[in-house]
């Protein structure tokens, strides 16, 4: 059950604008390689403010493609909006989490954030890949994207350009 963890960053390694929410900087090469890779996952896990950034989206094409997790450590401002076997909200639970993919046979699963939980995931040692695309522009502040608790090393696989400004690199994380 490999887990890539996708993120897109600016060049000083921000997943936000300053204070904006989202990731409006984002280039339609890396949406369009995004959507592909989620397309191609068979569930995406999520945390709640990313949930509550793209909620419109999210709930609109709930059905369209693989099913969302949503983690937050108060589930229950989410009620009545799980739509069963597309969108639902769980809490951090490592062996729940194991034994609920492990009983539903994902076999390819993207962590899309946000920081809190991926850096979860890393320190659990749940993370497998990298997918980190570099965007062309620095900001003065932002959401650096993990702070985990220990160093982790990473192992390059390939770099590829999405656009003429736009690099999609990716690492395996060193056991």
């Amino acid at each position: 059950m490999p887990i890539s963890l996708i993120a897109v960053a600016s060049v000083n390694a921000l997943i936000t604008r300053n204070e904006e929410p989202g990731t409006g900087f984002a280039s339609q090469a890396d949406f369009d390689w995004f959507r592909q890779k989620l397309k191609d996952s068979d569930l995406v896990l999520l945390g709640g403010a990313t949930y509550r950034a793209a909620r419109e989206s999210i709930r609109e094409n709930a059905r369209k493609g693989p099913p969302r997790w949503v983690f937050s450590t108060q589930i229950e401002q989410y009620e009545g909006e799980t739509i069963p076997g597309a969108v639902e909200f769980r809490t951090l639970d490592r062996e729940r989490f194991l034994a609920d993919t492990a009983a539903r046979g994902f076999t390819d699963i993207a962590l899309v954030g946000g920081p809190a939980l991926s850096t979860w995931f890393l320190d659990q040692g749940l993370v497998d890949e990298l997918y980190l695309t570099v965007e062309p522009v620095i900001f003065s502040s932002g959401t650096p994207l993990v702070t985990p608790a220990r160093n982790i090393d990473l192992a390059l696989e390939s770099i590829k350009r999405l656009s003429d400004q736009t690099l999609l690199l990716h690492y395996r994380l060193k056991r």
